[in-house]
């Protein structure tokens, strides 16, 4: 029912808390997808141990033969994802363990395209220096929204179908559209309704 795709790129320092707090999500994502973009230092090594160790099957790690940046790295896991629901993640970042639990809850319902969280903001310590004003509420976003203070791909979990339309479309080849986050929040209010959970589900590093 859920992907999670991941992008690495040198980021071993921190990649191995990110990867604790997607296992041990209250809601088990079907398959999570990793894929790295020829990093130089030993991220790559990490992630195949952490696999290994943890016995992770529905686990997938994919390495680009060369560096293809951020963006191309992100539309090949999109184009990888096989399951309804797909959650964007950051290596760096770390995951509030029911953050699967309650956005794919209202990315089930009808109508609705895609789901967005609150995020504290981490140094390289994990200690919080910046936390958004939370009501603790659902709402729809508007599209002004939207396309003013759009959120980060970090926070997001969009359908699949829409994905795939916004690929097999190409949207992703016009000119503007040069990260996965603008490329896929900006088009989701086109297929459906935006949602926020207006909850801190994640620490987004800095």
């Amino acid at each position: 029912m859920i992907s999670v795709i991941l992008a690495t790129y040198n980021g071993s320092e921190f990649l191995k808390e990110q990867l604790d707090s997607i296992r041990n999500q209250t809601v088990t994502p079907s398959e999570v997808i990793i894929c790295d973009d020829s990093s130089t230092d030993d991220t790559a090594d990490i992630v195949k141990e952490y696999i290994a160790s943890n016995q992770l099957v529905n686990w997938k790690f994919f390495e680009n033969s060369h560096n293809i940046g951020h963006y191309n790295t992100f539309l090949k896991l999109v184009s990888l994802a096989e399951e309804p629901y797909v959650f964007f993640s950051d290596q760096d970042d770390i995951w509030l363990l029911d953050k699967i639990e309650k956005m794919v809850s209202e990315l089930q319902k009808n109508n609705v395209s895609m789901v967005y969280c609150a995020s504290n903001f981490i140094d390289e310590h994990g200690n919080i220096f910046n936390t958004p004003l939370i009501s603790g509420g659902v709402f729809e976003s508007s599209l002004h929204n939207q396309l003013t203070k759009w959120p980060s791909g970090y926070q997001t979990a969009i359908k699949k179908e829409i994905l795939d339309i916004i690929l097999e479309r190409h949207y992703d080849r016009m000119a503007g559209f040069d990260f996965h986050d603008v490329l896929f929040g900006f088009l989701a209010p086109l297929f459906g309704k935006v949602i926020k959970v207006d909850c801190i589900l994640d620490s987004h590093r800095i």
